[in-house]
This record gives structure tokens, sequence and C-alpha cells, in this order.
């Protein structure tokens, strides 16, 4: 069995209370009576389970975890993006991206990598 990476450790636990708070969040935005609270409720709901379920398979180094971490940070990356390119601003671009990049170069470390049976360098 692989020794989990401190890295990991903490990626997940980070992943796990933003899970947490999304699915809390989106408690009150089903509860709320108008019908676009309620989609977005739904939204927070499946984003905060996708992030908990990321968590455990992180905390677990199960196979699967490594590329679903990869492509929910693409994903969380390119949404941020949109968001930036509506705002208008620089400031918010870079608030928006750098959780994204800070997060897609930890799962890269070679530690992680080696953990969830990736070798260590790129081909």
């Amino acid at each position: 069995m692989n020794k989990r990476p401190v890295a990991v450790s903490g990626i997940a636990i980070v992943l796990g209370m933003i899970g947490a708070t999304l699915v809390l969040l989106s408690l009150g935005a089903i509860l709320a009576a108008e019908q676009s609270a309620g989609w977005m409720g739904i939204i927070f709901a499946l984003l905060g389970v996708l992030c908990l379920a990321l968590a455990y398979g992180l905390f677990a180094l199960k196979s699967w975890a490594w590329p679903m971490g990869i492509a929910m940070v693409v994903i969380s990356a390119l949404a941020a993006l949109l968001s930036a390119i509506n705002r208008g601003t620089l400031a918010f671009l870079v608030l928006s991206l750098a959780p994204a990049i800070l997060l897609l170069g930890g799962l890269f470390l070679p530690d992680v990598r080696k953990a969830f049976g990736r070798n260590g360098r790129s081909k």
C-alpha cells in the first residue's frame, strides 16, 4: 500500500471542507421560495457531492481520484475563466484561477503522482 503524501491529505481536507460547505449552501438555496435559487441549490449539491467523493478518493488513494481531480480542476479553471471574462477584471481572473493552478500543481507533484500509480515524469 502506498503512503499518502502530505499534499494529498491537504488537498483532500480542503476539498472535503468545500464539498460540505456547498452541500450546506445547497440546502438553503433548495429551500428558498424562488425557482432559480432552487436550481442553484441543486447545482451546488451536485458540486458538493463531487467534491466530497473526490476528497474521499484522494484520501483513500483510489486510482480514479487522480484523473477525476485533474478533470475537476480543468472544469473549475474554465468556469473561472468564463466568469472573469463576464466581469472583465484581471484581479477576478487571478483570484479565480489561483486555486485551480495550485491544485493542479499539487496533483502533479512527483510523490502525489507516484502515490496514485502514475509515473513520476510526464513523457
